[in-house]
């Protein structure tokens, strides 16, 4: 069960980032509405190793964003608020 819940956050996470474009890391969690933050940190860690993220420093802040990849396949499956992912 606790493995699903992951999955589900990291399709939130996976569109929220699609949506947004790049994104600070501490205002993710609250972006995608994911609730537990520790869950968000779960689900991004499965995006980043299923190679679906990318992490670049600004200063002191972390961006998370999509890699190209995933924008090209969230533009082509995506329209508003539904995903056909």
């Amino acid at each position: 069960m606790f493995r699903n819940q992951i999955g589900e956050t990291a399709g939130k996470l996976w569109s929220t980032l699609g949506k947004e474009g790049v994104v600070p890391f501490n205002n993710l969690s609250k972006l995608c509405d994911c609730g537990d933050e520790k869950l968000a940190h779960l689900a991004l860690g499965w995006l980043a190793r299923e190679d679906k993220v990318k992490f670049q420093k600004n200063g002191k802040a972390v961006l998370v964003s999509l890699t190209e990849k995933e924008v090209d396949a969230y533009k082509k499956n995506c329209k508003g608020n539904t995903c056909n992912k």
